[in-house]
């Protein structure tokens, strides 16, 4: 039972990163400069 259960969390983390890759290609790279430039200026405030 352990096994299967070790194997299915396997499985699972390689859907995950499957859709994360397909998620992150699907990203224009205008969006992907909008949430770059988000994430700056997010941790730019936190300095400021």
């Amino acid at each position: 039972m352990k096994v299967e259960f070790c194997e299915l969390l396997e499985n699972l983390k390689h859907l995950k990163n499957a859709d994360l890759r397909k998620r992150l290609s699907a990203q224009t790279p205008l969006a992907a400069a909008k949430n770059g430039a988000r994430g700056l200026s997010t941790s730019q405030r936190h300095f400021l």
